[in-house]
């Protein structure tokens, strides 16, 4: 059964500090990889979003655990998991192409060099001028043949993080299995762990923000594959906090409330499309940013979700990254929540069903036994995110459980404006590899 839990949570955000370039290009196999990821992620989410209430999920950590699980599953297992989660690629392709997009999103918290300069640890080095008088670029120090500066602190933190956890002394493990995750998903592997490592694990690698992923694990639950995202990064363009201000906000077409509501007037790229306006907000970081959709009528944004997915979530990511930037007097609420839910329902009602079954499912490939002598299910598929969005920017994490259970047998006009006054869509993207990181709808910016 779905369910969401929705409640008020306080972090603090330091301010960091800026630019945004064009992305570069991902490679295909990538692309297909997050394409996958997305369409999936975007299912789940108007799944969820049939509920009432404020939604936040990450089809990038859903994608990345339950990639994990399929490349332990064989036979009709394997094929229906890969239909579902619309993988394009093989199993091993879906492997090594995590492994590059993993490297690829990673890259975007690490410290940069200056042009001309190849990070070492913590520095960053270039060949020193063939004249021993010449002075180093960039303020750089000469040592030797070389010229030696600090790297620059990121301007994002962006952590991803995998593991699979043997939570039953009986608890099998295929060698090949062990290899795969540990070589292209870089998981830790924990023998001998129980609920509280998993939890441990999770609060740990989301800075806190989720201190829980399982409230439960059954006696005969046997491995626990984990995903765990962290994010956080200002804005390009930060908001004044002294401009911030209670407005009306929409929560139904007859119903209103005050919120808090940043404002700012500047350039920024903006999309119409059926039904919908789109504004893209950079962050420091070169090529993450977050799409914020607004439905033109107040009661329109079950609509506008109803009609995305990944495809057109892409093609409108790309208008947004081509689309001349244009003064836009910007109003957007100030929001945070959590949210929770169990994601076997969602994934039965796509047509994921013989993994959750004992007599049709085959995790053969995770544990290294056949069926006749072990039978394997999935359990539990526990999703957690939680999300702030503030003047400086935005900080988010969200974790994602996979319980295995073995029985022995996603210009200089008047500003344009754009007031976010009713329900509306986000997407944080990342446009070198086209992954969505996260993903939400905000009903009532107040929860």
């Amino acid at each position: 059964m779905i369910r969401g839990r929705f409640r008020r949570w306080a972090v603090t955000l330091s301010a960091l500090a800026l630019c945004s370039t064009a992305p570069l290009a991902a490679e295909p196999d990538v692309r297909a990889l997050t394409q996958a990821y997305n369409q999936s992620g975007q299912e789940l989410f108007r799944a969820l979003a049939a509920d009432p209430g404020n939604v936040v999920l990450s089809p990038l950590s859903i994608g990345t655990a339950m990639a994990m699980a399929l490349s332990g599953a064989r036979g009709e297992t394997e094929a229906e998991m890969r239909q579902v989660l619309q993988h394009t690629l093989t199993g091993p392709a879906i492997e090594e192409a995590n492994a590059k997009a993993l490297a690829a999103l990673l890259a975007a918290g690490e410290p940069t060099c200056p042009d001309g300069f190849k990070p070492n640890v913590q520095l960053c080095e270039a060949p020193a001028p063939a004249d021993k008088d010449a002075g180093c670029p960039h303020a750089a120090r000469r040592d030797g043949a070389l010229c030696v500066t600090e790297a620059r602190e990121a301007k994002a933190t962006l952590r991803i993080a995998n593991a699979l956890m043997l939570v039953n002394p009986s608890a099998t493990l295929a060698d090949a299995y062990r290899d795969t995750v540990r070589k292209h998903f870089n998981a830790e592997i924990f023998p001998g762990a129980n609920l509280a490592t998993v939890n441990n694990w999770v609060k740990e690698k989301t800075e806190g923000k989720i201190p829980t992923i399982l409230d439960r694990l059954n006696p005969q639950d046997s491995h626990v594959l984990l995903n765990a995202v962290y994010f956080k990064a200002p804005w390009a363009l930060a908001f004044a906090e002294n401009a911030t201000r209670d407005r009306e906000f929409h929560l139904t077409a007859t119903q209103t409330a005050d919120v808090p509501t940043m404002s700012q007037t500047a350039a920024f790229a903006i999309e119409k499309g059926d039904g919908y306006q789109a504004i893209r907000l950079p962050y420091k970081r070169d090529g993450l940013s977050m799409i914020i959709v607004r439905p033109d009528e107040v009661d329109g944004i079950d609509k506008v979700i109803a009609g995305f997915d990944a495809a057109k979530l892409d093609a409108l990511t790309q208008a947004l990254l081509k689309a001349q930037k244009r003064q836009v007097a910007l109003s957007l609420p100030k929001f945070k929540f959590e949210f929770a839910a169990d994601l076997i329902a969602p994934f039965k009602a796509l047509g994921m069903r013989k993994v959750f079954d004992p007599a049709q499912s085959d995790l053969s490939g995770l544990t290294g036994q056949p069926r006749e002598k072990a039978q394997s299910t999935i359990d539990q598929i526990a999703h957690r995110a939680v999300i702030e969005v503030a003047e400086e920017g935005t900080e988010a994490a969200a974790a994602t459980a996979v319980v295995v259970t073995t029985r022995t047998m996603a210009p200089g006009h008047q500003p344009e404006r754009f007031t976010v006054d009713r329900p509306f869509m986000f997407v944080i993207a990342d446009d070198k590899t086209g992954a969505i990181l996260f993903a939400g709808r905000v009903s009532d910016p107040r929860s």
